[in-house]
Parts: C-alpha cells; sequence; structure tokens
C-alpha cells in the first residue's frame, strides 16, 4: 500500500524539477520547444539538469530541442 513515507520521497525530487521549470520559465521566457524539452528531461525523466547550463547549452548547440546536450546533463 502506498504510505505517506512513500509520498514524501517522491514529493521532494518532484517539487525541485517544478522549481527548476518555473525559474527556467520565469528567468528566460523560453520558446515552446525548450521548455517542452526542458520538461521532458527535468520533470518526467527526473535527469539532474541545471537551468543555466541547459540554456546556454541549447543556445550554442546545433542539436534539436528535442535532444539534451549531454553537457548540460549533471
Amino acid at each position: 500500500m502506498f504510505t505517506q513515507h512513500n509520498q514524501q520521497n517522491v514529493a521532494s525530487p518532484l517539487k525541485a524539477s517544478i522549481q527548476d521549470l518555473a525559474r527556467l520559465h520565469q528567468f528566460y521566457d523560453p520558446s515552446d520547444e525548450m521548455l517542452w524539452a526542458f520538461f521532458n528531461a527535468r520533470v518526467l525523466m527526473n535527469q539532474p539538469i541545471e537551468v543555466d547550463d541547459f540554456v546556454l547549452q541549447i543556445v550554442l548547440s546545433d542539436e534539436p530541442y528535442g535532444q539534451i546536450p549531454t553537457t548540460a546533463v549533471g
């Protein structure tokens, strides 16, 4: 059975990833493609991505938005 303890373990990483998503949106006003690429990697897949590094790598990279540059994943 799903307990309160398990909910707390799931909520902490999810909360951090949602905060990162909000930070990306607030400070960088990303395109839809960039926002969804970040959402898929950081929120759905829970990859450890630094927001500032992500934006820098996307801007400097020739890779399509749907693929996260490996240097952006910590």
